[in-house]
Protein backbone atom coordinates (compact mmCIF):
# COMPACT_ATOMS: atom_id res chain seq x y z
CA UNK A 1 0.00 0.00 0.00
CA UNK A 2 1.05 3.37 -1.11
CA UNK A 3 2.29 5.85 1.95
CA UNK A 4 -0.49 8.06 -0.25
CA UNK A 5 -4.02 5.12 -0.23
CA UNK A 6 -2.51 4.96 3.57
CA UNK A 7 -3.04 8.86 4.72
CA UNK A 8 -6.21 8.91 2.32
CA UNK A 9 -7.18 5.49 4.68
CA UNK A 10 -6.44 7.55 7.88
CA UNK A 11 -8.61 10.36 6.83
CA UNK A 12 -11.38 8.58 5.78
CA UNK A 13 -11.44 6.80 9.09
CA UNK A 14 -11.49 10.08 11.13
CA UNK A 15 -14.44 11.59 8.74
CA UNK A 16 -16.45 11.39 11.66
CA UNK A 17 -13.84 13.83 13.64
CA UNK A 18 -15.43 17.29 14.61
CA UNK A 19 -13.73 20.23 16.86
CA UNK A 20 -14.86 20.76 19.67
CA UNK A 21 -14.88 23.97 21.24
CA UNK A 22 -11.75 23.31 23.39
CA UNK A 23 -9.99 21.95 20.56
CA UNK A 24 -6.63 23.73 18.84
CA UNK A 25 -7.48 24.34 15.04
CA UNK A 26 -4.02 24.14 13.41
CA UNK A 27 -4.25 26.81 10.12
CA UNK A 28 -4.04 30.48 9.62
CA UNK A 29 -7.91 31.49 8.41
CA UNK A 30 -10.49 33.52 10.24
CA UNK A 31 -11.93 30.22 11.13
CA UNK A 32 -8.51 29.08 13.35
CA UNK A 33 -8.37 32.48 14.85
CA UNK A 34 -11.60 32.97 16.45
CA UNK A 35 -12.00 29.53 17.51
CA UNK A 36 -12.34 29.47 21.65
CA UNK A 37 -9.82 26.99 21.64
CA UNK A 38 -6.99 28.69 20.15
CA UNK A 39 -8.50 31.83 21.92
CA UNK A 40 -7.64 30.17 25.14
CA UNK A 41 -4.01 28.61 23.37
CA UNK A 42 -2.88 32.03 22.84
CA UNK A 43 -4.00 33.62 26.20
CA UNK A 44 -2.05 30.57 27.44
CA UNK A 45 0.97 31.43 25.69
CA UNK A 46 0.47 34.97 26.48
CA UNK A 47 1.01 34.19 30.09
CA UNK A 48 4.03 31.88 29.67
CA UNK A 49 5.75 34.48 27.32
CA UNK A 50 8.01 36.39 29.80
CA UNK A 51 9.28 32.86 31.32
CA UNK A 52 10.20 31.96 27.61
CA UNK A 53 12.06 35.41 26.95
CA UNK A 54 13.83 34.47 30.09
CA UNK A 55 15.30 31.23 28.99
CA UNK A 56 18.90 31.17 28.47
CA UNK A 57 18.99 28.92 25.34
CA UNK A 58 17.18 26.97 23.05
CA UNK A 59 16.95 23.54 24.82
CA UNK A 60 15.38 25.53 28.06
CA UNK A 61 12.38 27.53 25.70
CA UNK A 62 11.71 23.76 24.20
CA UNK A 63 11.77 22.50 27.49
CA UNK A 64 9.07 25.19 28.65
CA UNK A 65 7.00 24.69 25.29
CA UNK A 66 7.02 21.00 25.82
CA UNK A 67 5.42 21.86 29.07
CA UNK A 68 2.93 24.45 28.43
CA UNK A 69 1.43 22.03 25.65
CA UNK A 70 1.60 19.06 28.10
CA UNK A 71 -0.41 21.70 30.83
CA UNK A 72 -3.08 22.44 27.90
CA UNK A 73 -3.51 18.61 26.51
CA UNK A 74 -3.73 17.50 30.71
CA UNK A 75 -7.35 18.27 31.23
CA UNK A 76 -7.99 15.61 28.47
CA UNK A 77 -10.17 17.48 26.29
CA UNK A 78 -7.98 19.90 24.16
CA UNK A 79 -6.84 18.24 20.57
CA UNK A 80 -4.98 19.68 18.25
CA UNK A 81 -6.87 19.35 14.83
CA UNK A 82 -5.78 19.82 11.10
CA UNK A 83 -8.40 19.54 8.02
CA UNK A 84 -7.08 17.93 5.06
CA UNK A 85 -9.56 17.18 2.36
CA UNK A 86 -12.47 17.98 4.22
CA UNK A 87 -11.95 15.87 6.97
CA UNK A 88 -10.77 16.88 10.17
CA UNK A 89 -7.25 14.94 11.62
CA UNK A 90 -5.96 14.62 15.11
CA UNK A 91 -2.24 15.87 15.08
CA UNK A 92 -0.10 13.55 16.97
CA UNK A 93 2.29 15.64 19.55
CA UNK A 94 5.66 14.09 20.20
Amino acid sequence: MSKTSSRKEKVAERSDLLPRLDDVLLGRNINAFQHPGNQRYRYIIALNLRQFEGCKDWPERKNLVKQVIEDILDNGRVRFLTCEMGKWIKVPLQ
